[in-house]
């Protein structure tokens, strides 16, 4: 009994360290991503690095089976269900902590004059953007966003990157809230009987 609490306890400790996350994005002429893992204050780390276009191989898409749908849909019409997905993915974005986010874009359509709405629109879209942004931050200071308009060329290049922080037990407790909830029975239920 005790052996297994203390087990129990070592094993929370361990997912209560925060694991660090960092990522670049890559489009345009320097094209390519990547994504650093680190955890235990960065004793242990790794980085995940995304195949290029050209040595990725090519991937046939396929439209899943209907008894597969078929089974999705039936779960979305649980009672509470879908309600109930939408609160979980929005607490468990909320487990991550962002550090910083770095955006760096350049933008250009082949008409001046789309470009020009384009450039309207995004900017209609930004007092609404800011306050957002900063809530999500802590601290608007934290972002640094350059977009650049190109009014002569069709262009699309530049990067983003991005550090968040998250602590895996808190991950955890979220999936287990969302795993033993009555809703998720319900759509379980009715994946079963859909099927």
């Amino acid at each position: 009994m005790w052996v297994l609490l203390g087990v129990l306890a070592g094993l929370a400790a361990l997912l209560a360290i925060p694991v660090d996350l960092r990522g670049r994005l890559a489009i345009g002429e320097e094209r390519g991503s990547w994504v650093q893992v680190s955890w235990l204050f960065g004793l242990v780390h790794g980085r995940l690095k995304a195949p290029s276009a050209a040595t990725a191989p090519a991937r046939k898409v396929e439209g899943g089976s209907a008894a597969a749908r078929r089974r999705a849909f039936a779960m979305l019409r649980a009672k509470g269900f879908a309600r109930h997905l939408l609160r979980t993915a929005g607490r468990f974005l909320a487990t991550f902590q962002i550090r910083w986010v770095e955006l760096h874009l350049r933008v250009g359509l082949d008409d001046p004059y789309d470009t020009g709405l384009l450039l309207g629109a995004a900017q209609s879209l930004r007092p609404g953007l800011e306050p957002w942004l900063g809530r999500l931050l802590g601290d608007p200071a934290r972002a640094d966003i350059d977009v650049q308009v190109d009014f002569l060329e069709a262009v699309l290049s530049g990067y983003g990157a991005a550090q968040a922080r998250v602590i895996p037990l808190r991950v955890t407790g979220e999936l287990l809230r969302f795993s033993l909830a009555a809703p998720t029975g319900r759509a379980l239920l009715a994946a079963v009987r859909a099927s």
